[in-house]
């Protein structure tokens, strides 16, 4: 068996068009770019029309680590200064996380130095827009279910009032008759 096997893979190696492409016909010969039915003008104005995006530089002209570093580096004599520098960051360029532990440090370290936060400091942040935008939606939604509900029961109270009234009066002529 094992003879059989080393003589059949002699046999493959030996023939000359094992290691060759045979060449097709010329139906064969379509690329890929002619068998697409769209032209090959329009892909190259596409090409030109949209180059790459360059990738946008800093607004702030601070990195994330940049940051970090800056808080990490915050003083009582310091602090106002640096938060001042880096909000810019926080604000426009900071994603949700980034701008969520940034925050969480520089609570921390203004209670380990003993400053105050600026109320409402960088509560603006392109970071957390979609989620302020949530939250008002599903604040006007309950809003607007609570008034629904108050006015429904405004409108059950009225029905039932009449009813009271009417029930009343019945009431009390079966009392005399007794």
């Amino acid at each position: 068996m094992r003879v059989s096997q080393i003589a059949f893979a002699v046999a493959m190696l030996s023939n000359a068009s094992a290691f060759t492409i045979a060449p097709r016909p010329a139906s064969f010969a379509l690329s890929m770019s002619d068998a697409v039915a769209e032209p090959e003008v329009a892909e190259e104005a596409a090409e030109e029309a949209a180059p790459a995006p360059a990738p946008a530089a800093p607004k702030s002209g601070l990195t994330i680590s940049g940051v970090r570093i800056s808080i990490d580096s915050l003083t009582s004599d310091n602090f106002s200064s640096t938060l001042s520098e880096i909000e810019p960051f926080l604000v426009n360029e900071a994603g949700v996380t980034f701008y969520k532990k940034s925050m969480r440090r520089i609570t921390r370290a203004a209670k380990a130095t003993g400053a105050t936060l600026p109320e409402g400091y960088a509560l603006e942040a392109k970071a957390t827009a979609a989620r302020r935008i949530k939250q008002n939606e599903f604040i006007q939604q309950k809003e607007a279910e609570r008034v629904e509900a108050e006015a429904a029961a405004a409108d059950a109270a009225k029905e039932e009032a009449p009813a009271e009234e009417e029930s009343a009066p019945a009431e009390e002529e079966a009392a005399p008759a007794e």
